[in-house]
């Protein structure tokens, strides 16, 4: 018994895929296409000369069968593929108006009344400089993405499906408590690090 658990299919191919499984939910987190194929890769090989199941027999012997997978393997990543990037973009969209509601109101711009379609000319440079950080992506530089969408997705999936809300959540609570923690700043240290930055002005200007 011990021999079979040591060297049998269930050492070869049940600790293997669990592994295989962990590293490649770390590439989707990750975003390491490269990694996610390379460490595949390995598996197969690991797969097809380290036990007794050999991947290529099987595919000879249930040929159709491994078309059908295939394609509706295929299927999916595509319709999952369409999801992921409209989840991707709203997300971009989301912090990117995020940052420019800060922005409006850093500079004490009516949000209600003015948006960056509208945003006065006057404001437009220093709106640049700081949203330039936050660029939102492109069909072009997103299309290694989607392909690594396509072919991880029931890894992807299940990453999305954990991480987004959880990160939402919490973004959402530190947006809502973000004027309670600046009062508290402002009234324990603000006034203090406000008039240290005064001194600091005053001492240029006495060295000019």
């Amino acid at each position: 018994m011990l021999e079979f658990i040591i060297i049998g299919w269930t050492f070869w191919f049940i600790a293997p895929s669990v592994v295989v499984a962990l590293v490649l939910f770390y590439c989707v987190a990750d975003e390491s296409p490269g990694f996610a194929m390379a460490i595949t890769l390995v598996y197969i090989l690991l797969i097809q000369f380290c036990s007794n199941f050999s991947i290529t027999q099987w595919v000879t012997l249930n040929t159709t069968f491994f078309i059908k997978v295939i394609l509706g393997y295929i299927v999916i990543g595509v319709i999952y593929a369409v999801f992921k990037y409209w989840v991707y973009l709203t997300e971009k969209k989301r912090v990117w108006g995020r940052a420019f509601e800060i922005f409006l109101k850093s500079k004490k711009i009516d949000d209600l009344k003015y948006t960056f379609e509208n945003l006065p000319d006057e404001y437009k440079g220093d709106a640049y400089k700081t949203m330039k950080c936050f660029e939102l992506p492109d069909l072009m530089t997103s299309t290694k993405n989607i392909t690594f969408w396509m072919g991880y997705w029931p890894w992807s999936f299940i990453w999305t499906m954990i991480n987004n809300p959880l990160k939402w959540l919490f973004e959402e609570i530190k947006h809502q408590l973000g004027g309670l923690f600046k009062g508290l700043h402002w009234r324990i240290i603000g006034k203090r690090k406000a008039a240290l930055e005064s001194w600091q002005e005053s001492s240029y200007n006495s060295r000019d």
